[in-house]
């Protein structure tokens, strides 16, 4: 009987010992598995500027230590931005300071399991993979307890579009195709890297005016882009897509589309549209100076109905995009000419 005893004993400890193994092994497993990703950690950002994908929240790197901090250069809804300059080098900043809340959206993007700040992660997606001009650069980011502070490319000569259209109250077609182009760039860009900006307006793209570059910042009221309906608006009224009064919800390329013509609109009659406006965009009985080309695209891009709106892609190739030799060959800067002196 005590043989029987101590023999059930040592099945009961092999068995014990097996299970405890295997838990072992399970531990071990995604132990392994998270080490791997941690030690792998961000691939480098082919981004010209800076690899900035990982937050510097260490106790010895700060944004004082690291960057001076200058005057305001822009505030609203989702922040305040200062000119700042990197110490180590002299680098000229943009310095962007978000109070952290309760509604702060964060998310999990790839090779950061960890959620951060939609607007960190939707820049981080933007820069990914080859430089695209007309986008603003990240250099860096800081996670701090009650704020997230993110850092810019600064390039010289820049102005936001709005005090540039409102300094001149409108534009022709000829400086507006050379903008517009550039614009519809970047959003095709953000589109295939997963980002929608959200909130494209006057005021969140900047530009050279002697060299006619153009850049699109701010995407503090931005999202991750995804193929389902979207049901709330957090960018500018103007802007908002008529079906989210209509049918309550939206989808993220017709209504940046709208929001193309709005802009397009604005810059040339110096002005936004209203309703008179868009019913004579339905009978092409409007401003007759102006080409047919540019009439047609207006009127497409602010169909009421989405499903009549163009693609992205086709928006390029308009009749209104199409180029002339000569501008082919000398760019941007080609059509500053047109641009009204000081």
């Amino acid at each position: 009987m005590f043989f029987c005893c101590c023999k059930q004993r040592n099945v009961s400890e092999k068995v014990e010992k097996k299970e405890k193994v295997k838990k072992e092994k399970k531990t071990s497993w995604w132990r392994r598995f998270f080490k791997r990703r941690s030690d792998r950690g961000s691939p480098k950002d082919t981004h010209s500027v800076e690899n900035a994908e990982k937050p510097n929240t260490e106790k010895q790197r700060s944004l004082k230590n690291d960057y001076k901090v200058g005057k305001s250069i822009g505030a609203g809804g989702f922040g305040a931005v200062y000119e700042g300059t990197r110490r180590s080098d002299g680098l000229k900043v943009a310095v962007k300071f978000v109070k952290k809340n309760h509604g702060l959206p964060y998310v999990i993007i790839p090779h950061h399991p960890i959620p951060i700040p939609t607007e960190v992660a939707l820049l981080i997606l933007a820069n990914k993979g080859p430089r695209a001009p007309e986008i603003i650069g990240l250099i860096d980011w800081y996670d701090e307890p009650d704020r997230y502070i993110i850092v810019m490319e600064r390039p010289p000569g820049f102005k936001t579009l709005s005090r540039f259209v409102k300094k001149f109250g409108y534009i022709t077609e000829e400086t507006a195709h050379c903008i517009m182009r550039q614009v519809v760039q970047a959003v095709l860009v953000c589109t295939e890297r997963g980002v929608f900006h959200r909130d494209i307006k006057l005021e969140n793209l900047l530009i050279n005016k002697k060299t006619m570059e153009v850049k699109l910042i701010d995407f503090g009221a931005g999202e991750l882009l995804w193929p389902i309906p979207y049901r709330s608006f957090i960018g500018t009224d103007v802007y908002c897509p008529p079906e989210l009064n209509i049918r309550g919800s939206y989808y993220a390329e017709p209504a940046t589309v709208w929001s193309l013509g709005i802009l397009l609109f604005r810059q040339v009659m110096g002005r936004y549209p209203n309703k008179t406006d868009h019913a004579k965009f339905a009978k092409d009985r409007w401003s007759s100076h102006l080409s047919a080309e540019f009439r047609h695209l207006i009127g497409w891009c602010l169909q009421q109905n989405p499903d009549n709106r163009p693609k992205l892609k086709e928006i390029l190739l308009h009749a209104w995009f199409q180029e002339s030799p000569e501008d082919q060959s000398h760019g941007p800067a080609a059509r500053q000419t047109n641009i009204p002196e000081n």
